[in-house]
């Protein structure tokens, strides 16, 4: 029986829509679709090289956490408690930033790289990942205001709380103030040998990179692109790059730079 208002040889255009619109199981199994239904086409050779590769970084993956999940599962509560499951997550972020910096400064050590540029390069890198797998969500997900928000305000709450509490607690602690500085840097310093700090020289290289980040953005009328995000990339190569130079070439022959 057809529905009032259409005659026997009618073709219902939404049935024939949903007929043609791709599946959840399709979508699942042929992820070239788009939001929109349409396929894009795809290399069989990269597509299969792109599974291999998944499937050996998944592997991977799942070797390095089993470890830890395992820990994790058993150590914290349901979400239920989430009070003791608070506290529980608190606790093992303590256990491995503890766990992560000590490593670093063994490494620096062992390599002979001062702890301020390991904790410029590693430290900082380590910390920065779930930042960055964030704003890759977010961008995703068509959000990339976003995205630049969480890069900038991440930063503002490490310099802001991330110094300013260790150095609270530091003081009530030991009962005096944190010395950024080596004692081989604090005798330089005060003889006046010691040109510029590192802190300061970094600081203003951080200026530099926002002061240049905001031009890219108004050239570019504030449109995210590849070419944007390559040059991005660049720029911190050579960042970590003049970092280690300074240390292992510069430091160690006695020139600036």
């Amino acid at each position: 029986m057809q529905p009032p208002g259409k005659a026997v040889g009618d073709v219902d255009d939404s049935d024939a829509d949903d007929d043609d619109y791709p599946s959840c199981q399709q979508r699942c199994r042929h992820p070239c679709f788009t939001n929109d239904g349409t396929c894009l086409e795809v290399d069989e050779s990269k597509e299969g090289f792109g599974r291999m590769l998944r499937l050996i970084l998944g592997a991977s993956k799942l070797l390095i956490t089993a470890p830890y999940d395992w820990v994790f599962m058993n150590t914290i509560p349901p979400a239920k408690y989430y009070k003791l499951s608070f506290s529980m997550s608190i606790f093992w972020i303590m256990v491995l930033s503890f766990g992560m910096v000590t490593s670093v400064i063994r490494l620096g050590c062992i390599i002979g790289i001062d702890d301020y540029v390991m904790g410029l390069v590693i430290v900082a890198a380590g910390t920065s990942v779930p930042d960055a797998l964030t704003s890759m969500a977010v961008e995703k997900g068509g959000f990339a205001d976003m995205s630049v928000s969480n890069a900038l305000g991440s930063n503002v709450f490490d310099i802001n709380l991330g110094l300013g509490i260790p150095m609270v607690l530091s003081y009530l602690i030991h009962g005096k103030h944190m010395d950024l500085l080596t004692p081989e840097d604090r005798i330089a310093y005060d003889q006046g040998e010691l040109i510029i700090i590192d802190h300061v020289k970094f600081g203003f290289i951080l200026l530099a990179i926002l002061i240049l980040t905001g031009v890219c953005f108004k050239f570019l009328n504030f449109k995210l692109n590849k070419k944007l995000g390559i040059g991005f990339a660049f720029l911190y190569v050579i960042f970590v790059t003049y970092a280690l130079v300074q240390e292992l070439v510069c430091k160690r022959t006695g020139n600036p730079c």
